[in-house]
């Protein structure tokens, strides 16, 4: 039974839409972030309700409309207690918890991911961090992290949401591992974005959008690497035509999630 508008918004008035993340968290999730239709692998949308609340949230209609998108009675996982770890050390906690996350071990990150938030949380957050940049832009694991990061709720269905992405979304480090490191002129950069215009309001650019605020929140932990993943898409982005970029139409959602950057990146 589908679940409608009006009882999304009832639950939200009544308990706010924080509690909502916790309430329908058993079926905004997906078992896996991809499926196989005729021998081709199709990835599945991103948790957008997560992500509306925690960053569109002045916007009633934009985080009901989150919740549409991402419940789905049929992806119900039941969320158990996560297990605390505390005879793990803080540095075995960072250096294991990063190596499942690159293995995609889900079960396993939950319990240690747990952990090193409960105990450090900025260290957790810098960890999540620099492997969501890690991987595809095009994936947004690091829109998720901003998300998380901005909520800040200690809750085990929140660490459960943001694992499952991270672990089940499967990993691309093609351009991490093969871009060659140089000095990268970050003002220049950013100049260069700036200009971009009506580009930014695409596809392509709110994956570049979101990349750069995680980035420029992680600013004084980062190397220029990351910079040179910013600048291989600014790139392909000012090359293409501006009508080819908007093909790929935007939804409601991705709308204002680039107005959202747009108002808190300094470009």
């Amino acid at each position: 039974m589908e679940i409608k508008v009006e009882g999304i918004k009832n639950f939200i008035e009544e308990y706010g839409a924080k509690e909502a993340i916790i309430g329908f968290s058993e079926i905004i999730d997906k078992r896996k972030y991809f499926s196989i239709e005729n021998n081709m692998i199709k990835r599945k949308e991103m948790n957008m309700a997560l992500i509306a609340v925690a960053l569109l949230e002045n916007n009633i209609d934009l985080v009901i409309e989150g919740f549409q998108k991402s419940i789905d009675k049929k992806e119900r996982q039941v969320i158990m207690k996560i297990d605390r770890m505390s005879n793990v050390s803080i540095e075995d906690l960072e250096e294991i918890l990063f190596k499942l996350l690159y293995k995609n071990s889900f079960e396993h990150s939950l319990k240690y991911g747990k952990e090193l938030y409960f105990r450090d949380s900025e260290k957790f957050y810098d960890l999540i961090s620099k492997f969501a940049l890690m991987d595809n832009m095009d994936l947004r694991k690091p829109l998720l992290v901003s998300a998380f990061k901005k909520l800040e709720m200690k809750n085990d269905e929140i660490i459960y949401l943001l694992m499952s992405y991270l672990t089940k979304a499967r990993s691309d480090y093609f351009y991490f591992e093969n871009l060659v490191e140089k000095e990268i002129d970050r003002k220049e950069i950013k100049t260069r974005i700036k200009i971009l215009g009506e580009k930014l309001k695409t596809q392509e650019g709110l994956n570049l959008l979101q990349y750069l605020n995680l980035v420029e929140e992680k600013e004084g932990v980062l190397t220029d690497r990351f910079y040179s993943i910013i600048e291989l898409k600014l790139e392909k982005i000012e090359k293409e035509k501006i009508e080819k970029l908007k093909e790929n139409k935007l939804d409601n959602i991705e709308e204002g999630l680039i107005e959202y950057f747009l108002s808190n990146i300094i470009l």
